[in-house]
């Protein structure tokens, strides 16, 4: 039994469907690969980015870290440092400059 009418009930679930089926894109975990979000250069630099590069980038003292984040890495040999961009790609946050007009 329920607290709500058969009919309230119905329509409540017919509601949620149809509003999951059109928005469930916008709250998955790809959200940002919908269009008007991110332009071309800056979906390049989302999709580049690697957890090994946040947890160098946002750790006080990790100076290296191994190329798949999650991986216990078999040997010291696998730990590659966090300064060196090619082992570790670093996102490049130029396309998220805003052009500015300076002419104002």
């Amino acid at each position: 039994m329920t607290l709500i009418g058969g009919f309230l009930q119905t329509d409540l679930i017919n509601r949620a469907q149809s509003l999951g089926n059109s928005i469930t894109r916008t709250a998955d975990r790809y959200f940002y690969d919908l269009p008007g979000i991110f332009n071309k250069n800056q979906l390049e630099q989302i999709r580049n980015m690697t957890l090994a590069r946040v947890f160098c980038d946002n750790n006080n003292n990790v100076t290296t870290m191994q190329k798949q984040a999650f991986m216990k890495p078999a040997s010291s040999s696998e730990l590659l440092p966090c300064n060196f961009s090619q082992l570790i790609p670093e996102i490049n946050l130029i396309h998220w400059q805003e052009l500015v007009d300076i002419m104002k």
